[in-house]
C-alpha cells in the first residue's frame, strides 16, 4: 500500500457544517446520516478526501476594498 502524504493524515472537515472530522469517507457518510439526514454527494466526498488547511490563514485586513464602487467611472459620494 502507497504510503500517504502528511497533509492526508490531519482530520478534515465537513463541507457542509464544517465540523472536525477522520479523513474516512465512513466518517463523512455516517456524519450526514446523523447530522444531515441524508448521504453525501460524489463532490462533497471528493471535498471531504481533498480538505487541506489552508497555510496562511486570511483576515479582514488582507483584503482591500476599493474606493470607487459606482458605475461609469465616477467615484461614490461618500
Amino acid at each position: 500500500m502507497a504510503k500517504q502524504p502528511k497533509w492526508q493524515k490531519q482530520p478534515s472537515q465537513c463541507p457542509q457544517c464544517k465540523i472536525a472530522l477522520v479523513r474516512k469517507i465512513k466518517a463523512l457518510r455516517s456524519h450526514f446520516r446523523s447530522e444531515h439526514g441524508r448521504a453525501p454527494t460524489h463532490g462533497e466526498e471528493l471535498q471531504f478526501k481533498n480538505f487541506k488547511n489552508s497555510g496562511t490563514p486570511y483576515s479582514d485586513k488582507d483584503f482591500v476594498k476599493p474606493r470607487c464602487e459606482v458605475s461609469g467611472g465616477g467615484c461614490s459620494p461618500k
